[in-house]
């Protein structure tokens, strides 16, 4: 009896941590498992005690690509439970920002994370060698997306903007123009997006699915309408309970979604396109049938192109916002705290986001329940891999296991996300200088040894020539790019992991020398500082004088300190950054 087992224990361009194995026998797929390990945080239950106009911030920290959905879901909701209804110019805004969720995380997935499957290489960096162009165009796009949640959040990730019944600032119609400008320039580059795409070979593969979307009478979704499918479900979000569960599965810390008595179904932007073709603008439908697209499609591997035409479509909206925008007479309508239950639904990039949460008399939060797209796909991505895997089993272990993983970021599937944990993350970014140097103290603070580069650039505040700016950031790769594209020199502080003892610190010279082996903090999809510096060096993007800074870390826990051994090595780079800065003015 022939066996033959495809495990991948730790899943590459995605979000967060999992894995997944296909069991084969005698030719036959037997079983297709995802998993999710990455550790509870229990975020829910975090919530609870809180007071309600707390949840657009604490919720937009879950995850770093798609913050915009969850404050979305959770104003909604609020709003719901509290009898308050946004609309007019504060409706559209909240539009407007979704557009720049869309832009910027579609674009990453596309260009950054999927694009390498169909062009046969291992990752973005390597295809960025043979393809500068692409990649470039690609970062253009994003940024496009990013400058709209900067302008309407207050910053590009985890935005502090956003609050129940509003906003706490809103953008003069002077301040939105310069993004028409900008968003022009997008909507060509992502209906060239839509063409590139569209070139790629697909696997001829189908699937007859469930799908499962917001559905409004007007527009294509992003905040609000009934939940339908198309199999005759429609249903008022208030609902969604009555017709979907959630349930346990032992080999994973994720809750997997059910549709009752039909079992999985899929959300993302395939079911959105199947549901809504027709709330797409004109510019968009043409594009998809350019593309080969009809007004349906069930192919998952065609996925890069819905995920490109949706991108234009969020180009072409945010348009007609901007160019339709009449400044609101106040930033929020009024609150008052009552007792209560509300739900809320928005479309995430990768699909429908459910949140409801149950108020006390004084507003604060009882109970809360969040249901992310991942949790509700994860089904049916084991479906997919049982399904496909049997057609494929004449290639050998590498080309079936790449087949494998490429069904899987089909989904673009945002695992931390779909643990339901909380990953705090707080930044706080300035401006850039154009050329000049620039100092980067990169990290996580919330994350033990994992802040210590950003102390390190507190320290350094003050205490560096004019020309030298200091300032913090998550590490997050394209946006770490953006951060010294056009300066002279960037010195760049950053935890990692090598195996050396605690505190060690490392100096590289990006120019002068290969990047060790360090493993990096965290970041978003996993592209962090040595992703950063390989696609910046293959695109020809670094400044001339690149130099890492990186202090063995000890603990990352969630809420730890500073471990003593790092502690003692923060004045040892504070002071050997001074010299370095002093020695290249």
């Amino acid at each position: 009896m022939a066996r033959k087992t495809i495990k991948v224990d730790y899943l590459a361009r995605v979000e967060g941590e999992g894995a997944f194995k296909v069991v084969i026998r005698d030719g036959v797929v037997q079983s297709a498992e995802l998993s999710i390990f990455e550790p509870p945080r229990f975020f829910e239950a975090f919530m609870r005690g809180r007071a309600f106009s707390e949840a657009p911030d604490i919720t937009a920290r879950i995850c770093g690509i798609c913050p915009v959905a969850y404050q979305m879901s959770s104003v909604h909701a609020m709003e719901a439970a509290l009898g308050v209804k946004v609309d007019g110019p504060l409706r559209e805004l909240r539009r407007l920002l979704y557009c720049g969720e869309w832009i910027e995380s579609h674009t990453l997935h596309v260009y950054m994370l999927h694009a390498p499957d169909f062009l046969g290489y291992a990752g973005a960096i390597d295809m960025a060698r043979d393809h500068g162009e692409v990649v470039r165009r690609g970062l253009d796009l994003k940024k496009a997306g990013n400058e709209i949640v900067n302008l309407l959040g207050g910053r590009e990730i985890h935005p502090i903007n956003v609050k129940v019944g509003g906003f706490y600032r809103t953008p003069t119609k002077r301040e939105l123009t310069p993004l028409a400008e900008r968003l022009k320039v997008a909507r060509d580059i992502a209906r060239d997006t839509v063409r590139f795409v569209s070139g790629f070979e697909f696997p001829d593969r189908e699937r007859d699915y469930v799908c499962v979307a917001l559905r409004h009478p007007d527009e294509y979704p992003f905040n609000e309408g009934h939940v339908i499918s198309n199999r005759g479900l429609d249903i008022p979000v208030a609902d969604y309970d009555k017709h979907f569960e959630e349930v346990h599965v032992e080999r994973s810390t994720a809750l997997q979604s059910q549709h009752h008595g039909v079992g999985s179904y899929l959300v993302g932007p395939l079911s959105r396109y199947n549901l809504n073709f027709d709330r797409l603008t004109p510019l968009a439908q043409e594009a998809a049938r350019e593309a080969g697209l009809g007004e349906t499609c069930n192919n998952p591997y065609k996925s890069i192109i819905v995920r490109s035409v949706e991108v234009l479509y969020a180009c072409d909206e945010a348009l007609r916002i901007i160019d339709n925008y009449v400044e609101p007479d106040r930033p929020t309508v009024d609150i008052e705290p009552r007792a209560g239950v509300g739900h809320g639904a928005t479309e995430a990039p990768r699909g429908l986001l459910y949140h409801r949460y149950r108020l006390e008399e004084d507003g604060a939060i009882a109970e809360a329940r969040i249901v992310p797209p991942t949790s509700q796909n994860q089904p049916s991505i084991e479906e997919d891999l049982r399904t496909y895997v049997g057609g494929w089993l004449d290639l050998d272990d590498e080309a079936l296991q790449h087949r494998c993983e490429q069904t899987v970021r089909n989904y673009d599937p945002c695992i931390s996300c779909a643990t339901h944990f909380l990953r705090l993350e707080r930044i706080e970014e300035t401006s850039g200088v154009s050329g000049g140097r620039i100092v980067v103290g990169i990290g996580n603070p919330d994350r033990g040894d994992d802040g210590v580069g950003r102390l390190v650039a507190r320290k350094l505040v003050g205490a560096m020539p004019a020309d030298v700016e200091v300032v913090e950031h998550d590490g997050e790769a394209a946006s770490l790019l953006d951060r010294i594209e056009g300066v002279h020199a960037a010195y760049l502080i950053d935890a990692c992991v090598s195996g050396a003892p605690s505190g060690t610190v490392h100096r590289i010279d990006i120019h002068a020398e290969e990047l060790p082996d360090l493993q990096f903090g965290l970041s978003t999809h996993g592209f962090g500082l040595a992703e950063a510096m390989a696609l910046g060096n293959a695109l020809g993007q670094l400044p001339e004088r690149c130099v890492i800074f990186a202090i063995e870390a000890g603990t990352v826990e969630t809420g730890a300190m500073l471990s003593p051994a790092v502690m003692d090595a923060v004045e040892t780079v504070v002071a050997a950054v001074r010299e370095e800065v002093m020695q290249d003015a």
